[in-house]
């Protein structure tokens, strides 16, 4: 309504004056998602995985049983129904970066080579601020990032 009011006033030059374009570019909308159970992740996110609900608090539980809960895998996003994915583009396990099912080198240096970056710096990546297991991403690559892959060295993922 507001476009077409807008559209209408100034193609008919009337009462415009340039106020319409000053109040619009100050006026804005609240798009924040729906979240009707209050747990920190939309209800659409919820509805696309068939291991949350989106009129439950489950951003605590760990369905999977890959140490991290659904709040966490939300917030770096990695898919909380499934621990280990045979297809790698799945990004099922948060400490297996490049998805080939084993926790090596790579892993960890994916993570190292981006430590003390911020979530305001251009080279941030959600999948490498992965250290806390249990909420979002606390928005910088530090130990507990690097603890999260190394604690898993070795380990592999297999469907």
């Amino acid at each position: 309504w507001i476009a077409h009011e807008y559209a209408r006033v100034a193609a008919s030059g009337g009462g415009n004056n340039g106020r319409w374009g000053t109040w619009l570019a100050n006026f804005t909308f609240n798009c924040t998602p729906v979240d009707s159970d209050g747990d920190g992740m939309p209800d659409a996110y919820e509805s696309a995985h068939p291991c949350l609900s989106p009129l439950i608090d489950d951003a605590a539980l760990d369905p999977d049983g890959d140490d991290w809960t659904n709040l966490a895998e939300f917030s770096i996003g990695t898919d909380p129904c499934d621990a280990c994915s045979d297809v790698p583009s799945d990004d099922a396990w948060p400490a297996d970066t490049d998805a080939n099912g084993i926790i090596l080198g790579n892993d960890v240096f994916f993570i190292t080579s981006r430590f003390f970056l911020t979530s305001s710096s251009p080279s941030y990546t959600p999948r490498a601020d992965i250290g806390n297991l249990t909420g979002p991403r606390d928005g910088i690559i530090i130990g507990s990032d690097v603890f999260a892959v190394t604690s898993r060295f070795f380990t592999s993922c297999t469907p």
